[in-house]
């Protein structure tokens, strides 16, 4: 019987683990497979475990403290559990009646909101005790920890119009904001993200002076000078994950300048990684130790610094981070960081511990915020990644080559390149595209199923009438991979001129024809970036810029367009696409930088400096 019994046993657990909803991962334990929603409602399940009366949140008065064994909270803290309440309501692990349910703990935290201890200048105190409700402290709070809570109670007036008279009470009535708002005019010019996240809650609530605040403040942001961290370019600000990801999740803004210094971060510890071999994740947090408690880490400083910590001590990677930035980009490095950081920690039982230092040290500590961030990006996966759909139905370069032998309309995929006389509207190509073409060829040849990989000519496939955007395409059964910029290639030109019925273009990449003599150029819509060649005082070749991007056309087939503004550029490009899997390609598009010694056609090393979302 015992032998019959692990036999079953046995059988049960080789079914499980051949799930396609499960894997094993290094501690031992199963968990559901990445990316689904399985996945990610496991996350959230785990970090909300932190919000549980009696663990998180005192059992007698609701409120909760921000850590697992520190019983105070802060405005900034409330604002937190106020929007962990969304989520998990949003989520489904949170019913709306009855004992501890949405809105008998939502109407815990107001009635304690409209009837706290302020001080005598009608400032709330910048700590509370959650036994007792009663400061903790004689300190009055300060505009960057109200305007978070304002930003979660601005988030739970969206959720629940019917209370939007007791938030707005509280937040313009029993507050002196007087006293507790800056003057907007003095944040115009503000180069910090922390002021970015709450003037955009300011706004939210309608105060005076404050509607043109965020937009000001992204604008002079990104008008800094650049610097490089680790071959990645990032203004001279205040940059740090925390509020980046929180306005991500919580603010939801969608601009392109907001969007580009998002992946610019992301990229930037990638690219940390790639240079030192040290898992990077920076946020600010608790260290764990007994001095300092608490580090800001910055991806770059006002001055310029880039991946520095304050004060000076080995750096963390923080869980929230990865799980924040692996929820929207979804990359191979995103994977890798996030696995190392959950394999490093015990299974969590009461909300997720902080992270580890690249010492390999355990930063034990459980709090509010990295849970509470945890599942914002759990939920944001779970809503807008579109997860019932196949990753191969991503227009992403994450998705390539698999994606052009695997779509289900047609496996065949063709890479094209110009001919070499002139036709149309575009010149002749050069060799250098049949030598870029070759590379990537050479490379999908391996791994291409049996009779699913061609070359052609443009001139083969399509026919330009006496109108520039007049094409008939004589072939349109296959994927393809168009090799050569918009001044050679017959195919670029086409797409790179499509515009929709706004006259906006359908690719994320435009090259920019200069009409006045002056140098072509690359033009990122969505960022506003545009770039050129770079050359010394000599006039000789310093740089040249690429791009790579993914797209879908009007028969449904994938386009994969590589090419530079010189050929310099375009070899460049055609060398990051064929070594794909050592760059970790992400985004529908990239700009690729290749530096020349001198010779044109002779690339010595090539850098990815923009990731197109």
């Amino acid at each position: 019987m015992k032998t019959g019994y692990l036999i079953v046993v046995a059988i049960l657990v080789a079914l499980l683990l051949a799930s396609p909803f499960y894997f094993q991962l290094g501690n031992n334990q199963v968990k559901p497979i990445r990316g689904s929603k399985t996945y990610w409602m496991a996350m959230a399940e785990n970090a909300w475990e932190y919000y549980q009366p009696g663990k998180g949140v005192n059992p007698q008065t609701g409120l909760h403290g921000a850590g697992l064994s520190y019983p105070y909270f802060t405005s900034w803290d409330l604002g937190t559990y106020i929007q962990a309440l969304i989520d998990a309501r949003e989520l489904g692990l949170l019913q709306k009646d009855g004992p501890w349910g949405f809105d008998d703990r939502v109407q815990k935290i107001l009635t304690f909101l409209n009837t706290r201890n302020l001080t005598v200048d009608g400032l709330p105190y910048l700590t509370y005790d959650s036994r007792t409700g009663q400061p903790h402290g004689d300190a009055p709070t300060f505009s960057i920890d109200e305007g978070k809570l304002y930003m979660a109670l601005h988030n739970l007036k969206l959720l629940r119009p019917d209370l939007s008279q007791d938030i707005d009470y509280i937040v313009k009535v029993r507050n002196n904001n007087t006293a507790l708002l800056p003057d907007p005019q003095s944040w115009l010019s503000a180069t910090d993200f922390y002021c970015y996240y709450v003037a955009s809650a300011f706004k939210a609530f309608g105060f005076e002076g404050w509607d043109n605040v965020p937009s000001s403040i992204i604008n002079a942001i990104v008008s800094q000078p650049n610097v490089t961290a680790y071959g990645v370019e990032l203004p001279t600000a205040h940059i740090c994950n925390e509020p980046l990801l929180l306005t991500f999740f919580e603010v939801k803004p969608r601009d392109s300048k907001f969007m580009w210094l998002l992946s610019q971060a992301n990229l930037a510890q990638e690219a940390r990684y790639n240079a030192t071999g040290r898992y990077t994740a920076f946020s600010e947090g608790n260290t764990g130790l007994g001095d300092p408690t608490y580090v800001y880490e910055f991806i770059v400083d006002y001055d310029g610094s880039t991946f520095i910590t304050k004060p000076s001590i080995t750096p963390i990677a923080y869980l929230k981070v990865a799980v924040g930035f692996d929820a929207i980009f979804d990359t191979p490095y995103t994977n890798a960081l996030v696995d190392h950081i959950l394999n490093a920690l015990p299974a969590p039982s009461n909300g997720y511990q902080e992270g580890i230092d690249e010492n390999g040290r355990l930063v034990n500590v459980i709090i509010d915020r990295t849970n509470g961030l945890i599942m914002s990006a759990a939920r944001y996966a779970i809503d807008n990644n579109s997860l019932s759909t196949p990753l191969l139905q991503k227009n992403d370069l994450s998705t390539f080559p698999q994606v052009l032998f695997q779509n289900a309309l047609t496996s065949n995929t063709t890479i094209v390149i110009g001919d070499s006389n002139p036709r149309g509207p575009v010149g002749a190509a050069q060799t250098i595209d049949a030598v870029g073409a070759m590379m990537i060829m050479e490379r999908l040849a391996r791994q291409a199923p049996n009779n699913t990989l061609r070359s052609a000519l443009d001139s083969w496939l399509i026919k330009f009438d006496s109108s520039a955007g007049n094409v008939t395409f004589l072939d349109s059964t296959a994927n393809m991979i168009v090799v050569g910029s918009p001044e050679v290639n017959a195919l670029s030109y086409y797409y790179n001129s499509l515009r929709n019925k706004f006259a906006e273009p359908l690719v994320p990449i435009l090259f920019v024809i200069n009409s006045t003599g002056g140098f072509n150029y690359l033009y990122v819509p969505s960022s506003g970036s545009i770039y050129t060649t770079e050359s010394d005082a000599q006039g000789n070749l310093v740089a040249d810029y690429g791009a790579i991007m993914i797209f879908q056309d009007q028969f449904q087939h994938y386009i994969v367009m590589v090419y530079g503004l010189g050929a310099n550029g375009t070899l460049g490009a055609c060398q990051v696409l064929r070594d794909y899997d050592l760059w970790s390609l992400h985004g529908s598009a990239i700009i690729v930088k290749t530096y020349a010694d001198g010779l044109v056609n002779s690339p010595s090393n090539s850098s990815i400096v923009e990731v197109v979302p």
